[in-house]
């Protein structure tokens, strides 16, 4: 299970593109702001008897705010940049601390 939240992000992150570009980011961090806000609200139910799918349903709202967001500071990471670096910002976009 440790790659689910990544797995989320993957296909949430082309979503979160097509809206940034058709509606702008307010809409895609709206979206990554309840989602991860009811991911969180989901884990706090958790105990030892709770079921894999209540842990699931988290880790899939958590994963698609997160990629929501994600697309959200690569964009802005590289729309920011000094037109004459050129290409400069791209790695240091995708870095994930």
């Amino acid at each position: 299970m440790s790659g689910g939240v990544t797995e989320q992000a993957v296909a949430a992150t082309p979503l979160a593109g097509r809206l940034m570009a058709s509606r702008g980011a307010r809409t895609s961090l709206l979206i990554a702001g309840v989602a991860m806000a009811a991911g969180s609200v989901v884990l706090t139910g958790l105990g030892v008897s709770t079921s894999l799918l209540w842990f699931l349903l988290a880790y899939v709202l958590v994963g698609l705010g997160f990629g929501m967001v994600n697309a959200l500071i690569t964009n802005t990471a590289v729309t920011c940049w000094p037109p004459r670096r050129g290409a400069a910002p791209r790695p240091a976009a995708h870095r994930h601390w």
